[in-house]
């Protein structure tokens, strides 16, 4: 039954699965703490840097998370972000066990597409950046993806150096070799944006998977 919230829906999900999978992972949200996705005020955050994959049941803690990041100028909803991986993915960037940064993405027509990247401003880009994109590209090449193509803001997109450590550069859709990245790249790329792209296959995958 799917005329109620996307959480009811997903708990009924999960308990089917159970029953035809005995100890599946359990439905059961995120506890309370970890749905804040907040850290105390003035506070750096400490512990091992770690990239997981995030699960719908973390809705909440998406959803707070990406709140506190925008600075609140993208407000989010359990909700929102259960209707996000109806198109996307998320990988959690974590300090220890607190969540620190993020990235939402999709793998369509053999090209990933990134939109979201956020991360905690007491965090060195340096640091976090390449474990979200390194694990992002990693999934992605396990889907066969032939290109990369991440959109950032002008502040992220001004950080030349470290894009370019990470094999991208800045592209127009126009510039892309190939049809198929053009037009995902006019597809995805929000208003605003600046394009930066890597070509993760030499080799195309020339008829469908």
């Amino acid at each position: 039954k799917n005329t109620g919230t996307f959480e009811n829906t997903w708990r009924q999900v999960q308990a089917a699965w159970q029953k035809l999978v005995p100890g599946a992972e359990s439905a059961a949200p995120a506890p309370a703490a970890a749905q804040t996705g907040k850290l105390p005020v003035g506070s750096v955050p400490t512990g091992e840097l770690r990239v997981v994959r995030a699960r719908p049941r973390q809705s909440a803690e998406i959803a707070a998370l990406i709140t506190r990041l925008s600075g609140g100028k993208r407000e989010m909803r359990a909700d929102d972000v259960m209707a996000a991986f109806g198109e996307k993915a998320f990988l959690l960037l974590q300090a220890g066990s607190t969540p620190v940064g993020l990235i939402g993405w999709q793998v369509e027509n053999l090209v990933a597409r990134t939109t979201d990247i956020l991360v905690d401003p007491a965090l060195p880009l340096e640091k976090a950046l390449p474990a979200l994109i390194t694990e992002m590209e990693r999934a992605s090449k396990d889907l066969q993806s032939e290109a990369s193509l991440i959109f950032v803001d002008a502040a992220l997109g001004r950080m030349d150096a470290l894009w370019r450590s990470l094999g991208y550069e800045h592209r127009a859709p126009q510039q892309l070799g190939v049809q198929a990245w053009q037009e995902a790249a006019e597809e995805s790329m929000p208003e605003g944006s600046q394009l930066l792209f890597k070509q993760l296959r030499i080799d195309r995958v020339m008829r469908p998977i």
